[in-house]
């Protein structure tokens, strides 16, 4: 939460600058101009860039991290499946054959 909050900061404070560059108004084209280019002014931007690809990472590999779990999961399940009808089919076979072998005994 504190990468949230830490490029908040940044893009208020570029957002701040934007506003006061506007408040100037078109008699101060020059002045702001110049302002827009400053290599200083333009390191907030870098830095709320960098928090951005930061954030974005780090999300990638939680998701990761929940496609990895997702898929365990499902195999797990089809395993699960698999166990499921071989022992359906085991008990039935056995059914067939307890029930064949009672039919012998009565007849």
């Amino acid at each position: 939460m504190s990468r949230f909050a830490t490029l908040r900061s940044l893009v208020d404070k570029r957002m701040a600058h934007f506003a006061y560059l506007t408040s100037l108004g078109p008699s101060h084209a020059q002045e702001v101009a110049v302002a827009i280019r400053d290599p200083q002014k333009r390191t907030v931007m870098r830095a709320a860039r960098a928090q951005v690809a930061t954030m974005r990472n780090e999300e990638l590999k939680l998701l990761a991290n929940r496609q990895a779990e997702v898929a365990q999961q499902s195999t797990r399940a089809y395993q699960l499946a698999i166990g499921i009808v071989l022992l359906a089919f085991v008990f039935g076979g056995l059914g067939l054959a307890f029930a064949q072998m009672g039919r012998g005994r009565v007849e």
